[in-house]
């Protein structure tokens, strides 16, 4: 991990917590707590506790985690490239209008078999 990553977790854990704007989406803390779990379990993230009473945590990524970051990286920039209208904000009310991953598989499917066929 080089000195600016850290650099910028550092400023990241020790600012002090600003509240949401009203128009961001949040998470009920108990489901939050349990994808938090889900992601320790898988092993793609570690809790670090920093204080004991009142028990208050940070998570980290793990190297496995740490070697997620360009597929999810690259997710969002096939996303973004060919479903620009596409939005992760509040997904289930826009649920019909954005694809999901196996829709954006097929799609690209079924744009390689028009192409190859288009092409011959």
């Amino acid at each position: 991990m080089d000195v600016s990553h850290i650099e910028k977790h550092r400023s990241i854990t020790h600012r002090p917590i600003q509240p949401d704007p009203p128009s961001s989406p949040r998470a009920h803390p108990r489901v939050l707590i349990m994808r938090l779990n889900e992601l320790e379990d898988r092993g793609l993230i570690k809790s670090v506790t920093i204080k004991q009473k009142p028990r208050l945590v940070r998570w980290e990524l793990t190297e496995k985690g740490e070697d997620t970051v360009p597929i999810v990286q690259g997710y969002i920039s096939f996303a973004s490239k060919w479903y620009p209208s596409a939005s992760l904000k509040n997904h289930r009310a826009e649920k019909a209008k954005q694809p999901d991953l196996l829709g954006l598989i097929e799609l690209a499917a079924k744009d390689r078999t028009t192409n190859t066929l288009s092409t011959n």
